[in-house]
């Protein structure tokens, strides 16, 4: 949970949508919403299912409609915090200036700062915005850079077969090749912790041959795509298989036959990829080198490049690869996504 205070009209919705990327469907509005809308089911017939939204904007507005109905807003927030826990919260600072005659106003103030202290002990974030200017006085952004470099040649590689869960080595003159690429510098060095791969065997190796002396984190589900039928096959072999076909008149969008759809495997990449960040900020670290598959890469560019890259039109060659940047931030609000800084070979 991220909380953003700061005065009145001073750009704090502005300041958080740039921020973190929030689209206007994405905000709800403590003025009108329902007044449970965003807490989980209280038994009563106005408290629908929490809807999908990743801000609140005028919370100190829906806090103030909770005391004016007799609830219990405390309880309310809590709930709130429950069912949404990497909501942006924005509200405005209300507590300061002449104290109010009226014992309502008093209470209000009151119950909104007891309740924005224990909001900012919670959170992941605190920003005040002043004159439309974020300045974070707890946690900061947190940008990660991360190296995607695909695996080094196999011997399948050179024969262009549909190389997924088959777990092939490198061939020599792969290794050679990534030898090369190190001496030269391309990829640079990584320091402990830093380093992460898949668990198939040319993945391990790459590792190995590009940043000898680091062991690195494995991701279970970054494997490659499971390609059923076609798998350890090329075109020739499959030639005339009505069932590959099929596939080749899908325009390569429709399920491998016997084995994963798109869909399917850019999920688990994706998963795979929020893993590693979970594990970069764990540990404290900013940099990183993943090093993964060819479909992998291609996955990472259509589920997450900004600017998109089409399925088909991010493969690398092998040894090749992209230098990306996230914040992590975003990905706790629900944006997920990578701004491409560099492609680096074919």
């Amino acid at each position: 949970m991220i909380l953003v205070t700061g005065g009145c009209w001073q750009g704090k919705l502005d300041w958080a949508a740039g921020q973190f990327r929030l689209s206007e469907e994405e905000i709800l509005d403590g003025a009108d919403c329902g007044l449970f809308a965003l807490c989980e089911d209280t038994g009563r017939e106005d408290s629908p299912a929490a809807p999908a939204i990743r801000a609140l904007t005028h919370f100190h507005l829906l806090l103030r409609r909770w005391l004016q109905a007799g609830e219990d807003a405390g309880a309310l927030t809590e709930k709130l915090v429950q069912a949404h826990p990497d909501v942006v919260i924005l509200t405005d600072e209300i507590g300061s200036g002449i104290v109010p005659m009226d014992a309502f106003e008093r209470e209000y103030r009151e119950v909104h700062g007891r309740i924005c202290c224990r909001l900012a002990q919670q959170a992941d974030g605190v920003i005040r915005v002043f004159c439309g200017i974020g300045t974070w006085i707890k946690g900061g952004p947190k940008q990660f850079t991360i190296r995607v470099i695909r695996h080094g040649q196999t011997y399948g590689n050179t024969q262009r077969r549909f190389l997924g869960k088959t777990d092939e080595p490198l061939w020599e003159k792969g290794k050679e090749a990534l030898e090369e690429i190190r001496k030269q510098g391309i990829w640079g060095e990584v320091g402990p912790g830093q380093l992460f791969s898949s668990p198939m065997i040319r993945c391990r190796q790459t590792a190995g041959i590009l940043f000898p002396g680091q062991e690195p984190y494995l991701l279970q589900d970054m494997t490659e795509c499971d390609f059923g039928i076609m798998e350890n096959k090329n075109h020739e072999e499959l030639d005339g298989d009505p069932r590959y076909q099929a596939w080749i008149d899908s325009g390569g969008r429709a399920p491998f036959p016997g084995g994963e759809s798109l869909e399917e495997f850019a999920a688990r990449t994706v998963r795979a990829f929020e893993e590693m960040l979970e594990v970069m900020d764990r540990r404290g670290i900013s940099e990183a080198a993943l090093v993964c598959h060819g479909g992998s890469i291609m996955s990472i560019m259509e589920m997450l490049a900004d600017p998109h890259r089409d399925y088909f039109t991010g493969i690398k060659g092998n040894g090749c690869g992209y230098l990306v940047r996230t914040d992590y931030h975003l990905w706790k609000t629900g944006k997920k996504c990578c701004q491409v800084l560099e492609e680096i070979g074919e």
